[in-house]
């Protein structure tokens, strides 16, 4: 059987929205449309990809804000493998590859969260965006 390529949707701030404590709040529909639009097309499959997975406990309360919600059933991992092919997340930033230099639509993020002290460190990738 040939493995497929996958995408991983983090949980939580990207398909449920975020509440305290280990409850998972209510679906972000959006995010659900799209990752009902990828699983029902079959190209890739899809996970989700969250640091939740490391307490099989939290897996399970997972699976049942799925089922809850008419969710497919989905392999909930937090392990990055050779069949990734992308994640979607409330707090990656992306790299080019091979490049060491962030995204220009993501340096904004950047900047805003750790402020220009951080890309003057950068001196030959970050920096020569601004």
């Amino acid at each position: 059987m040939d493995k497929k390529k996958w995408i991983g949707f983090d949980l939580d701030g990207t398909l449920s929205k975020t509440i305290a404590e280990d409850g998972i709040g209510h679906p972000i529909r959006p995010m659900i449309d799209l990752l009902l639009h990828i699983y029902q097309g079959k190209k890739y499959d899809v996970k989700i990809f969250t640091a939740r997975a490391e307490n099989p406990e939290k897996v399970v309360k997972i699976q049942e804000w799925l089922h809850f919600y008419g969710l497919p059933k989905l392999d909930i991992t937090n392990v990055k493998d050779s069949y990734c092919a992308l994640i979607i997340d409330n707090i990656a930033i992306r790299v080019h590859k091979d490049r060491g230099v962030i995204c220009q639509s993501c340096l904004s993020d950047v900047i805003r969260e750790f402020g220009l002290e951080v890309l003057n460190n950068q001196k030959n990738s970050i920096a020569e965006l601004l």
